[in-house]
């Protein structure tokens, strides 16, 4: 058995896409196959269930990029990792000097309200940010933010202002994991501030040792900076095609396809020798381990 961890965005999915029919009869075949499955994304949990869900699927989600781990549908979580509240206050009061507004990430499956701002979206970039979750936000003052337990916060910066905020955050809270989000072909970067040493990996890698699963039997696929981690420490650390040059150094393979080619699943379908059908016009081919002829390039260990 393996534990198989795939990003989201830019992994199974291409940017602002669905999950592919392929992608969700794949995943089903490699638990069918005995293996258990995870979803490892910064989404907020809220989001990437109801994603997983259209597309039927029950598997584990670790979402705010590690601050959060849950089965499907469970209301309790196995892990919860928000930030310090005094942090969060600190941080709200440094990008308000800066004229910078920010999204605050929180567990809202209850409330089916997953984002909190101070105040409606004012620029293009925050408008489509909320627009992309759907629009599932509520307004809350700084009392009633301080009540709640924050698992990320998010904002866009030009990426040749983000080392000096950065820095400015890691004086406030020299723990605090600080990233920018460079995939984008916007000027303008995702920044996110997430908990105290937390990361993809360290929930992934909690939970795989409350399981008694070995790191050589975690498979992890990811794509941008937040995935860097868990491809470098997992038995098997999978880099999207198209990801950046400091990704596919650290993995072991690279796809040889794209997300919108499905190229996550293709890849670990392949490493455990399951066959699987792709697209060929209008028909569908069975591809057996055939494709792995092609692979040793992609090999890095």
């Amino acid at each position: 058995m393996k534990l198989i961890a795939f990003d989201y965005d830019g992994t199974l999915i291409s940017r602002w896409g669905d999950l592919t029919l392929f992608a969700s009869q794949s995943i089903k075949k490699l638990q069918a196959a005995g293996h258990e499955i995870f979803v490892v994304t910064g989404r907020s949990y809220l989001s990437i269930y109801k994603a997983l869900e259209k597309a039927g699927l029950n598997v584990g989600i670790i979402s705010n990029n590690g601050n959060m781990l849950r089965h499907m549908g469970q209301l309790d979580q196995a892990l919860k990792n928000p930030l310090d509240r005094q942090m969060v206050a600190s941080i709200l009061d440094l990008l308000e000097e800066r004229g910078l507004e920010a999204v605050l990430h929180v567990d809202g499956w209850e409330r089916e309200a997953d984002l909190l701002l101070e105040r409606e979206p004012q620029s293009f970039m925050m408008t489509s940010y909320v627009s992309y979750y759907s629009n599932r936000y509520r307004l809350a003052s700084r009392a009633e933010i301080w009540e709640e337990d924050v698992l990320s916060v998010a904002l866009y910066i030009k990426e040749e202002d983000y080392g000096a905020l950065a820095k400015e955050i890691r004086a406030i809270y020299p723990r605090a994991q600080v990233h920018l989000l460079t995939r984008s072909q916007s000027s303008y970067k995702l920044m996110e501030v997430v908990g105290e040493d937390t990361n993809k990996w360290r929930a992934l890698w909690s939970y795989a040792q409350s399981r008694g699963i070995k790191k050589e039997d975690i498979i992890a696929v990811g794509d941008d900076r937040n995935d860097q981690e868990m491809i470098k420490e997992a038995g098997l650390g999978i880099a999207m095609k198209d990801s950046l040059p400091e990704l596919t150094s650290l993995a072991d393979r690279v796809t040889q396809e794209t997300a919108a080619r499905d190229g996550a699943i293709k890849e670990v379908m392949d490493y455990l020798g399951i066959d699987y059908e792709v697209e060929d016009g209008d028909e569908y081919q069975l591809v057996s381990r055939a494709y792995e002829k092609n692979l040793g390039k992609n090999r890095r260990k």
